[in-house]
């Protein structure tokens, strides 16, 4: 995984598969970060690493926009 990519999880960002390069080896030099399984390739994916997600086990609430 590059250290833009681990820097970018780490501050909370939203990490969307289309705005990085990922695969499922290493062989790439051009690769941000390796799926090693659960998804292929010609799918996209989001990860979210914000600890919200977490909210139901710590009783936390959080304000929601929905618009």
């Amino acid at each position: 995984m590059t250290e833009k990519l681990s820097n970018a999880l780490l501050q909370g960002e939203r990490i969307n598969s289309k705005d990085w390069q990922f695969d499922s080896t290493l062989h790439s030099s051009k690769t941000d970060g390796v799926v090693i399984s659960g998804i292929s390739g010609k799918e996209g994916f989001v990860l979210n690493s914000r600890r919200r997600w977490i909210s139901w086990m710590t009783g936390e609430n959080y304000p929601s926009d929905c618009l």
